[in-house]
Formats: C-alpha cells, structure tokens, sequence
C-alpha cells in the first residue's frame, strides 16, 4: 500500500485514489491498518475481497460475523467506504457448479457469492448498530436491486428469527447503506431500471 499511496495517490492528489487492503483474520489489526490508510497514506477506504479465510480453504468468516463488528466500528469512526468485491464460493459449497465451472467466477458465482454475503450483513443487524457504514458493490449490485423485494417478502412470512436480526426492511439498508456501481454492466436496458 506504501507503494501506490506515494507513486499514485499523494503524487496525484484528485486524480487516484486507494483503496486498502486489511487482515480481516485480526479484525484489530484490520482496523489499525484501515486507520493508518487513510489518515497517513490518503487512501479514501478498504476493498475487501469477500470471505476471509481463518484455516484451511474450506474455512470462513463473513462480514456479519461478531469478530469483525470491533473492525466495522472503526470504519464507522473513520467515515470511510467498503468495497465488496466479489470471489469465489468456497470450494466446499462449489458442487452446483460440477460440470459447469465457466459459471463459477465472474460469469454467475461471483454474483450469487457476493450478493448472498450482502444479504447477510443486511440481515444481521450490523447496520443498525453502525448506521453510518457505506458498502460498495460493483456490478449494478449483485442483482440484489431485483432480487431483494421478493426476499424480503418471503422472509415477512417466516418466523423473525430465521432471518437475523435487522431492525428494518432490507430494502432500506440497500438504499441507505449501499453504494452500487455499473462496472462490469454492458446491458443499456439494465442502466435504465430503478428501485
């Protein structure tokens, strides 16, 4: 990161800007390293490439997940963006894709893989506790804009604790919490749909 901040960034201020990289398997030090990102280096938030992994290939914390809350505080404090990026299911839950592996990166799990990870920390409550976090996904969303509505109808019909702790409508923190982009969009049909 030491790096792209003094040949890019603070070489061309309001041209480039950075995005940190942290070790989420110590939300601590990710914290820490997100603080030294910005306030010294002038990076402007985190990219997160999903899932971290805390064993083998098969093991994984989400975002949701309590140990990171003590990092998502920090982003909070520091009023600095996340972005999502997407990766790969683990290859543990990988077996829709046999037979089929062209859809397992970015043509479709990607999508699946990151939109899910979204709609975990939607329903988890993590944005009711930290109200001012700002999550970017690429890709118009993951497709959450079109598929959200019907899940929140569907989760109105469940019993309340089957689907997390969030105070309000899923669709709220889509609106308020999120920061979609068209990267990776080349549909000019797509662009023209709001929600």
């Amino acid at each position: 990161m030491n790096h792209i901040a003094n040949v890019f960034v603070k070489k061309n201020p309001g041209r480039f800007l950075g995005f940190a990289t942290v070790p989420l398997q110590d939300p601590a030090a990710a914290a820490k390293e997100l603080e030294r990102a910005v306030k010294e280096l002038g990076f402007v938030g985190a990219n997160i490439n999903g899932y971290t992994n805390i064993g083998d290939e098969n093991t994984a914390r989400y975002l949701d997940e309590q140990p990171v809350w003590e990092f998502w505080a920090h982003v909070q404090t520091l009023d600095v963006p996340v972005y999502l990026h997407p990766r790969a299911p683990l290859p543990n839950q990988q077996r829709i894709y046999q037979g089929y592996e062209g859809l397992l990166g970015s043509a479709w799990g990607f999508g699946v893989e990151t939109s899910t990870h979204a709609l975990r920390m939607i329903l988890s409550g993590l944005f009711d506790k930290y109200p001012k976090l700002n999550i970017v996904l690429g890709h118009l969303g993951k497709a959450l804009p079109f598929t959200l509505p019907r899940a929140a109808h569907r989760l109105r019909h469940q019993k309340r604790e089957t689907h997390g702790k969030h105070e309000r409508p899923p669709m709220d923190y889509l609106r308020n919490n999120f920061y979609l982009t068209t990267s990776g969009t080349f549909r000019s049909q797509t662009l023209l749909i709001r929600f």
